[in-house]
């Protein structure tokens, strides 16, 4: 649980002072829902930390790129200049034409194996980066700036976005559309605003990955005798 300030009874901010509005934010703190710092303290997992959640998300940072490029790629080989891609109608999210090679015949395979088994790979990883940060969305205040605000917003279509692109991509791997809406319309779109949710979240969080990889030497995870782990923050 948050110290508390004996002057005022408000918890101290860990992470620097509130940004504007400081009052809205101070007020949220003061009037904290029942069993928040229960639920806060409850997460005792000592390997949840800066170190692993970066780890993750630089194989998730190797990975990704090459299953949205080769997505669209797959799509570009329907040729949708001609009408022939599902969707039809993609509007300005339409991709640049071109004839798509005819040789090697193997190309396409290539491409759409790539998405489809990369997709799958990275299921693991990615409800494994889900489970190193989960503790984050019982933060409360919930937000300390508008700032934060905007990016708690830029998660939302992150986090939805990828479980949306996994579910109907395995759905669709067996044919099971019990969705109810088209596979291919919503797949194209949904990858578009996950893509640029990813966007913004690489430039948020880029430099704070970058500190905690550094933070512990390649491999030194590997060779240190259990007696001697610690806790990550």
């Amino acid at each position: 649980m948050p110290a508390s300030d004996p002057a005022t009874g408000e918890h101290a901010d860990p992470t620097g002072d509130y940004g504007a509005p400081r009052r809205l934010w101070r007020a949220l703190d003061r009037h904290r829902p029942p069993g928040v710092d229960t639920v806060t303290t409850s997460w005792r997992s000592p390997l949840r930390g800066p170190w692993l959640t970066s780890v993750y998300g630089l194989a998730l940072l190797v990975t990704l790129p090459l299953v949205i490029v080769t997505g669209l790629l797959d799509y570009a080989a329907y040729s949708p200049q001609f009408g022939q891609a599902f969707p039809f109608d993609v509007g300005w999210l339409r991709l640049p034409h071109f004839d798509w090679p005819t040789r090697p015949a193997w190309l396409f395979r290539l491409t759409q194996g790539l998405h489809v088994g990369l997709g799958i790979v990275i299921v693991p990883v990615v409800l494994a980066k889900l489970w190193s940060v989960i503790p984050k969305l019982f933060d409360w205040p919930p937000a300390r700036s508008v700032a934060q605000v905007l990016e708690r917003l830029s998660l939302l279509l992150l986090v939805g976005g990828i479980l949306f692109q996994i579910v109907t991509g395995l759905l669709n791997s067996q044919y099971a559309y019990v969705f109810g809406f088209d596979f291919y319309t919503a797949h194209y779109f949904g990858a578009w605003i996950f893509t640029a949710a990813l966007v913004v979240h690489l430039v948020l969080k880029l430099p704070r990955m970058v500190t905690a990889l550094r933070s512990r030497p390649a491999g030194a995870e590997l060779g240190t005798p259990r007696a001697r782990t610690r806790p990550e923050p």
